[in-house]
């Protein structure tokens, strides 16, 4: 092996064409930015954006196969340079901005092999030091085509891609049938509160049972960075179960009095009401005292129960398919779509006592407490497993990893044997 630069690899050319679709321009088919990160490979089959392009533009940037394109900004530097590799093509394939195409030179490289050297270990790394910027980072022409890496003879290369597209397979399929598994029990988890909320019981209205408080449109020219100041509780800091305080914008303390009323205590449930925190899934979540003190921002309510109904009943209620359903076509509002105080009280549902409300939690929380550990168990070994995939990307193509005795042999990975085994148990 020896260590070159990637200019000296392959021809390397940023795309210009953008999603614009101009009269007189020919129509084609886009590789965009998301296709190229969420796919490792890039076939003719996937879904494609339209697009159109001059022949010059075609000539230039139409995608061959044995291309490897990669993602060339991100708003994070350590994941930036993210590739796929081009297994089938069409004539209306054409590489779109943002991207950056890698050519192999045949008599050098092969592209297959550049696909898995550029996922190892040191070129995420190099590629972190060497993207630019502040909020959102980018990676220049020089900061790619200086990229270093280690480069055996081609025969070799392609016996490194041939060796990784078979265990990388592998190990994928197995990833797959583990995030099945995990869906499987969610589901079971789902389906057993569903049937548990929405059973037989007179219709009632969810405001006869509950007070509710949408938070306060508090101006935001007025907004502080002072985290002495109180903190403002948000849309995006409501996740599942918890509230997340990663990105925090303040109230002056000295303002505070005037908006008393919006101030959250230990125990009160909040949940967004704008529609990336309703589509999916409500995002319901129970003010903790490390949460305190906090106020309630606009788009944000607090929803408490009365007497009439048990805290856990409500909270399942919130987070429930039906209730999610029930919102999803009435949302108001252009920009920004939401819910309002009013829909959530006027919800309709099947009322029980409180002593039933109490067991059929109590039966909900047996049925997770099941569950729980399998899908945790199943989600560390799903982690591992794609541990295991990069650290076998990068032995591979660094040469700690002896491929061509593997392939002489006609052996596999005895860990992925091993796993396959075990799942099959």
């Amino acid at each position: 092996m020896s260590e070159m630069k990637l200019r000296h690899l392959a021809d390397i050319q940023n795309s210009n064409v953008d999603k614009v679709i101009i009269e007189g321009e020919q129509p084609v088919r886009l590789c965009n930015y998301v296709d190229v990160y969420k796919n490792d490979f890039i076939t003719p089959d996937m879904e494609f954006n339209p697009g159109s392009a001059t022949r010059t533009e075609i000539d230039r940037f139409r995608v061959k196969v044995g291309d490897v394109i990669i993602t060339k900004d991100s708003e994070d530097r350590h994941d930036i340079g993210v590739p796929a590799y081009v297994r089938k093509t069409a004539d209306d394939l054409v590489c779109g901005y943002h991207l950056t195409m890698l050519r192999a030179f045949k008599n050098r490289a092969d592209g297959a092999f550049l696909f898995w050297a550029l996922q190892s270990k040191p070129a995420k790394e190099a590629f972190a030091i060497a993207a630019n910027g502040v909020t959102r980072y980018g990676l220049t022409q020089e900061g790619i085509k200086g990229l270093p890496l280690w480069v055996p003879n081609l025969p070799t290369q392609k016996r490194i891609a041939a060796y990784l597209d078979r265990e990388t397979a592998r190990i994928d399929e197995l990833i797959a049938k583990k995030e099945r598994l995990v869906d499987l029990l969610q589901e079971r988890g789902s389906a057993a509160r569903e049937e548990l909320l929405w059973g037989e019981g007179p219709i009632s209205k969810l405001g006869h049972h509950i007070s509710i408080l949408p938070g306060y449109a508090f101006a935001s020219a007025s907004f502080s960075d002072n985290p002495e100041d109180i903190r403002l509780l948000r849309g995006a800091n409501v996740g599942v179960d918890e509230v997340r305080w990663d990105d925090t914008v303040y109230w002056p303390a000295s303002e505070v009095k005037g908006v008393e009323r919006f101030r959250l205590k230990a125990g009160d449930l909040v949940m967004g009401m704008d529609r990336p925190w309703i589509s999916g899934g409500i995002r319901v979540a129970e003010v903790q005292e490390s949460d305190l003190p906090c106020l309630l921002l606009q788009r944000v309510c607090k929803i408490s129960p009365r007497k009439t109904l048990e805290a856990r009943y409500l909270k399942s209620m919130l987070e429930s398919k039906k209730f999610v359903a029930y919102f999803e076509p009435i949302l108001t509002g252009v920009s920004v779509p939401h819910i309002s105080g009013d829909q959530i009280s006027n919800f309709r549902f099947p009322f029980v006592g409180v002593d039933e409300q109490i067991r059929r939690m109590d039966h909900l929380e047996k049925i997770t407490r099941s569950i729980q550990p399998i899908t945790r168990a199943t989600q560390i070994s799903t982690d591992r497993l794609r541990e295991y995939r990069a650290a076998l990307i990068t032995a591979a193509v660094t040469g700690q990893l002896d491929v061509e005795t593997y392939c002489k042999a006609g052996t596999t990975s005895e860990t992925l044997d091993r796993i396959e085994e075990e799942m099959q148990a």
